[in-house]
């Protein structure tokens, strides 16, 4: 029986994630994996029965990490300038910490997951921004706050796909901030 070992595995998780992140799941190649990992095809295989086994260990602790993040700040309110201003620099602070430990874990979970049980999880984040816009608004005719939902998300996405890590919690605090005070903007008095 062959000994699985700790870094070639880790190797071959490595490799999945930059082609999960290049290519997307639907697009990426078991046999690329194992190459750029450095070992055989067969042996990959040895480690995982399958590419969705793969991208599962890929994303899996970023996936709940997402998921728990995102609950935990609709779930918050701030009635207050200086409650406001601690959500946003809290939000800001997870968020650019999740990104330097796994940023393109983050981006193959929320945009290149297609195809896989996991490519649920940007359009859950947005349903959970819908309800929670309709709780705290008021109801909408249901397109506003889908495109608002699916903007935060796409902004979010956008300045974590940069490769600057420098800017990274300075422009998503400032994007918070905007996209937060556009939508109070929206409550009715």
């Amino acid at each position: 029986m062959q000994v699985l070992k700790d870094d070639i595995r880790n190797n071959i998780i490595k490799a999945a994630a930059d082609e999960f992140y290049v290519r997307g799941f639907s697009d990426a190649s078991m046999r690329n994996i194992a190459k750029h990992a450095g070992v055989s095809l067969s042996n990959t295989y040895n480690y995982f029965t399958n590419k969705n086994e793969l991208f599962s260990e890929v994303i899996s602790p970023m996936r709940n990490n997402i998921l728990g993040l995102f609950d935990e700040s609709i779930n918050s309110g701030f009635s207050t300038e200086h409650e406001f201003n601690n959500y946003v620099e809290k939000l800001a602070e997870s968020l650019a910490r999740l990104s330097e430990e796994n940023r393109k874990a983050i981006v193959i979970l929320l945009e290149k997951s297609e195809g896989t049980t996991s490519g649920i999880t940007k359009e859950k984040i947005s349903n959970m921004l819908e309800k929670h816009f309709a709780s705290e608004l008021g109801d909408d005719d249901g397109c506003v706050y889908k495109l608002i939902a699916s903007n935060f998300i796409s902004g979010i996405l956008a300045i974590l796909k940069e490769d600057s890590t420098l800017n990274i919690k300075k422009s998503l605090k400032n994007y918070l901030r905007y996209h937060i005070s556009g939508i109070s903007g929206l409550k009715v008095k």
